[in-house]
């Protein structure tokens, strides 16, 4: 009787350990899927069109691949969201107004859940059911998480872009990290409240 206790107490750190055990094989098998199933940059030549191009900033090449795109008229108008609150749209296009399409500017947002919220108050309040959305190869399946969380109904043609940083480890593995992390948050994800939406066209 007297070992009881002690068996108990022995029981219960096996059962803790293969728990944690558990948890970091399926973070491991985690990462290992979520690098070798990264989105590939898209190649030209690209046919799909929609009503809108939106690109979350971040990385150099974002912008240029959106307004390349609006440039060979795959949407009528674009939506730079996580702008800079001193950039301008003629600021994009060399100072000068773009012929071919609109370019709207998002100040507001400042992380991908918020470029999220961002896009999804622009499209319902420009009734835009189709969009073209870019960002980098890395940062995408967590851009199309909460896109389309925030809006099911929106179709999303995903145009990703090269990352210098996906061959690094402590790159994919920090945004894998994110990616996780952005699963549980989305269980209880709603729009903000106040949120500005950007300027409509």
């Amino acid at each position: 009787m007297s070992h009881r206790p002690n068996n108990i107490l022995v029981f219960i750190i096996r059962i803790w350990l293969a728990g944690i055990l558990s948890l970091f094989s399926a973070f491991a098998l985690g990462f290992m899927w979520f690098y070798q199933t990264l989105p590939q940059p898209m190649q030209k030549p690209f046919s799909a069109r929609a009503q809108a191009i939106i690109v979350f900033t971040g990385s150099r090449a974002r912008v240029p691949a959106a307004l390349s795109l609006l440039q060979d008229r795959h949407a009528p108008i674009l939506l730079v969201s996580g702008a800079h609150r001193n950039t301008a749209s003629s600021d994009l296009m060399g100072g000068e107004a773009s012929p071919l399409g609109r370019i709207v500017l998002g100040y507001k947002a400042r992380n991908t859940f918020e470029n999220a919220v961002e896009t999804t108050l622009w499209v319902r309040s420009n009734n835009i059911d189709k969009i073209i959305l870019v960002t980098s190869a890395l940062h995408m399946r967590r851009s199309l998480l909460y896109v389309r969380h925030l809006s099911p109904q929106l179709e999303i043609v995903p145009f990703a872009v090269q990352n210098s940083k996906v061959d690094h480890w402590d790159a994919v593995f920090k945004e894998y990290a994110k990616y996780v992390l952005s699963l549980a948050h989305r269980s209880f994800a709603t729009l903000p409240e106040g949120f500005p939406t950007p300027s409509s066209f």
